[in-house]
């Protein structure tokens, strides 16, 4: 994987960190378990990956890697609920 996808994974999961921490919905909850007495170490994890486009016109200024596996992952109904509440497409 070169260097710049690297760079824009690394921008993706910034994106999705500030996508989380900036939910009023979310803060809310928080905000509210902690009235309750409680505290909350809230752990997400988040998966990408990523191949080469096939046949697609790519921009010179960005270089395709040479070779690339993706990794299948099968989400669950819970999977895709979680993700659909944290509006992220799956």
């Amino acid at each position: 994987m070169t260097s710049e996808m690297n760079l824009l994974l690394d921008r993706l999961q910034e994106a999705i960190d500030e996508a989380i921490s900036g939910s009023d919905r979310i803060s809310g909850i928080v905000s509210e378990m902690q009235k309750s007495g409680y505290d909350l170490c809230l752990i997400v994890e988040s998966s990408a990956a990523i191949s080469p486009i096939e046949d697609a016109q790519i921009p010179d200024s960005v270089s395709a890697p040479k070779s690339a596996t993706a990794a299948e992952t099968e989400l669950t109904s819970d999977d895709l609920a979680f993700l659909r509440e944290m509006k992220i497409a799956a």
